[in-house]
Parts: C-alpha cells; sequence; structure tokens
C-alpha cells in the first residue's frame, strides 16, 4: 500500500518524520486494536514538469485469516456509536441514584433531565445533520439552579478526523459527574454546556475535516447557515439565548486534533492591543496551569495571536462577538508528545488524561483567583511537569507552594523565567 501525500512540505520545526500506522479490527460496532503497529517508510519526490514536491508513504501488511476485515487508520478511531454508548453508560448509572428523572420528546428532538441529590444532568438534541442525525448537547451542574449561572462551553470533533478531541470530550463528561471534591465544586460554581460532536455526520462518513455538504463547519461562525451548518447555527442561537438571559460564559473550549505538530497546546484570542494587562496576563495563566498539570502539554506552543485565516472560526467569533476572554482551542497531536528528546506516540489514555488536566487547571486557576473554594489543599495532581523536562526547558515554570496558597499572590507568580546561563 502507498499514499501520496500533500504537496508543500510539513513546518520543519514539527515535521514527523518517522511514524507508524495502527491497526484495527472491528468488534460489536467498535474497533479494537490488533495490538502491533506497522512501521511507515517515507520519501519525497520530485515532480520535475511542475516543479512540486510529492511525499509518499508506504507500508506492507499480511493478513492472517480469510475474510476478515482490517482497518488501518493513523490514530485511534473514536465512533458516534462509542458515544452514545458513554451516554447510556452515563445516564444509566445516574438514574439508579436519581431523585427525579424525565425524558420528552420536543419537535422531533430528545431532552433526557437526571437530578440526583449531588447534581443536575441534562441531554437534550440542539437539532439534526443534513443526514438525520442528532447533535446531542450534555448541560452539567450542581443540584441547585444558579441565579445568574457562569457557563463553562466546551466542543468536540467539529472535524471529524481529530478524534483527540472526542476521548478528551468524554473523560471531561465522567470527571463532572464523578463524586470528587474537585468535580464538586466545580458543578457548584459552573453550569458546563458540552456538544461532544458536532459534526457526526462526518464522523459516520469517514470525512477528515468536512461535514456532509462539504463545508468546514469551523470557518462559518460568523453566518452560520441553519440548513447547512444546523450544528453551529443552532449552538450560536443557544449561546446567544443564554447572554440575553444575562448568563456568563466564563470559558468557551473547542477540542481539536493536529496533524502537523507534537504535543497538547492551546490557540487562544489575546493579544496586547486587543486586551488589558490583567487578561493578557490571566489568559496566559491559565494555559501555564495546564502546562504544570499536563506533562505532554507545551506551554511555548501555544500561540495568542488571531490570524487572517481564523477570523471566521469558533475560538475567535465567540471571543469577539460574546466577549469570552477565555475562548480558545484546545490542540493535541494526532502522533504524539516530545520528552527528553524523545517523541512519544499518544495511548487512548494519554488523550482522556488530557481532558481530566483541563477540568484540574480549570479548578487551580478559579482557586487562585479565589472563584473556587479549595476542598483539598494539599491536592497533588497525578500528573505534573516531568523532572527531566524542565530541566531540558529553556524557560522554568514558577508554581505557588501548597497547602499556603495565598488568594491575593499576583499573576507574576504564574510568568515564565529566562533560565541563567552557567558561566
Amino acid at each position: 500500500f502507498f499514499f501520496l501525500m500533500i504537496r508543500r512540505p510539513p513546518r520543519s520545526t514539527h515535521c514527523i518524520s518517522s511514524a507508524a500506522s495502527d491497526v484495527y479490527k472491528r468488534q460489536d460496532l467498535d474497533y479494537c486494536p490488533e495490538g502491533r503497529a506497522i512501521p511507515i517508510t517515507g520519501y519525497m519526490a520530485n515532480n520535475e514538469k511542475k516543479g512540486e514536491l510529492f511525499y509518499r508513504l508506504s507500508f506492507s501488511y499480511t493478513f492472517e485469516h480469510s475474510n476478515d476485515k482490517v482497518y488501518f487508520a493513523f490514530l485511534s478511531p473514536y465512533s458516534f456509536t462509542r458515544l452514545y454508548r458513554v451516554f447510556s453508560r452515563v445516564e444509566t448509572r445516574l438514574f439508579q441514584s436519581s431523585v427525579r428523572a424525565n425524558c420528552q420528546n420536543l419537535n422531533s428532538l430528545l431532552e433526557i433531565q437526571i437530578e440526583t441529590s449531588a447534581l443536575l444532568y441534562k441531554r437534550v438534541q440542539l437539532c439534526k445533520t443534513a443526514a438525520g442525525v442528532p447533535v446531542d448537547c450534555i448541560v452539567i451542574s450542581g443540584s441547585k439552579q444558579k441565579e445568574l449561572a457562569q457557563y463553562i462551553v466546551i466542543t468536540a470533533r467539529v472535524h471529524a478526523a481529530e478524534t483527540p478531541g472526542s476521548y478528551n470530550a468524554e473523560e471531561i463528561i465522567y470527571f463532572l459527574l464523578g463524586s470528587s471534591k474537585i468535580a464538586a465544586e466545580l458543578r457548584k460554581q459552573y453550569t458546563f454546556l458540552i456538544v461532544p460532536m458536532l459534526n457526526p455526520d462526518g464522523v459516520i462518513l469517514g470525512n477528515t475535516r468536512y461535514s456532509i455538504e462539504g463545508d468546514d463547519l469551523n470557518r462559518c461562525w460568523d453566518n452560520p447557515s441553519a440548513v447547512h451548518h444546523p450544528a453551529i447555527h443552532s449552538l450560536k442561537e443557544l449561546l446567544r439565548n443564554l447572554t440575553a438571559e444575562k448568563a456568563e460564559i466564563k470559558v468557551y473550549c473547542d477540542l481539536h486534533g493536529h496533524s502537523k505538530r507534537y504535543d497538547s497546546f492551546i490557540y487562544a484570542c489575546h493579544h496586547v492591543l486587543s486586551a488589558t494587562h490583567d487578561s493578557w496576563n490571566s489568559t496566559r495563566m491559565l494555559t501555564k496551569i495546564m502546562a504544570r498539570t499536563c506533562s505532554s502539554f507545551d506551554y511555548h506552543q501555544c500561540s495568542f495571536e488571531i490570524k487572517p485565516d481564523k477570523v471566521n472560526t469558533a475560538r475567535v467569533v465567540i471571543w469577539k462577538e460574546f466577549k469570552v476572554m477565555h475562548s480558545f482551542t484546545l490542540e493535541t497531536s494526532i502522533y504524539g508528545y516530545t520528552l527528553n528528546g524523545r517523541i512519544i506516540q499518544f495511548e487512548d489514555k494519554d488523550y482522556l488524561f488530557i481532558g481530566k488536566a483541563l477540568m484540574l487547571s480549570l479548578y487551580e486557576y478559579g482557586v487562585t483567583l479565589g472563584k473556587l473554594n479549595d476542598p483539598a489543599p494539599s491536592l497533588k495532581f497525578s500528573k505534573t511537569i516531568d523532572e527531566d523536562r524542565k530541566k531540558d526547558s529553556k524557560l522554568s515554570l514558577i508554581h505557588i507552594s501548597e497547602p499556603t496558597r495565598p488568594l491575593y499572590i499576583s499573576y507574576a507568580v504564574f510568568c515564565l523565567k529566562k533560565k541563567k546561563k552557567k558561566k
């Protein structure tokens, strides 16, 4: 097998020079790794007639059984079926401990609401796609309704092939529905609105990026069509209705996968000319906490500028129209992360942890600013920046010592300092 790849060379500083294609077998409507990766070889070819460069990747595979179905993927699949299994699992568990629950069908759109002693869970179908597939929205909050709700909005899989976002979103749902003190504190302060699959048509069809109509749904946020972009149009209308009711959107995060870079990182929207000094620092502060929490997150790859080709994306439109200071895209490499000069391939558990790390970072950020109570002042995260990575990095991170974390500490505590060169 061989594939003819892109015409332009990848960015030289982030080029994935070696790779492996994973083998998957379909079992019970889901995909199960066969247990090994296939080495891939690649070389660059020159088209002398047109003066263009082409890249060819090739690999060989021996089929072990006759009439066997084998799928080749450049990263772990995450199907529409798996998402509905997650819904079924969490709703069954919540229903067993529910105080009250109801299910209704409004205008052919399903709405499920379950209330327990600790939380309120809703699954609402925002709309149906051009192919008639429902787009589900999860709402999670504390058991008591807040008068002026503060919302954290999270979306994923606007680009169908970027499955890391689905793994992130799945773990976020499980974490927020869990019994930990941190999850309880987050639910108490915020209402979480999660759309785990914005482009289900593309996911079901196996598209790389586009919807069933061939549109990039992350380039139409300025003026989405109710007919051609129903998921984007419906979500944007929902956010408008929330702000009209005096609700505040504190954070918007769009979960993506990145095909040209390693690690996990953030694209945000703040630069000096468009924001106050405090908001400039505050935006970067959240990303620095994320770098402290998750070893595969690289602060130095984060970007806070708005390029001309990104003005119609979700993060930019929501930042501009809804005045959301923390509006960003969380990108995770579809391949791996760097550590001590080595490239380590991401596993499914790593993608899941990044979702949990985002929640831990939002909690830590809220505690630092005095917005959240700290139920566990001596909390130690399950992962922090690796000591080896800190030694190799050109920049070092200063963090607050626990448990004596004063709320009045300046943002400067989280600033990055250049290391002094040894003489």
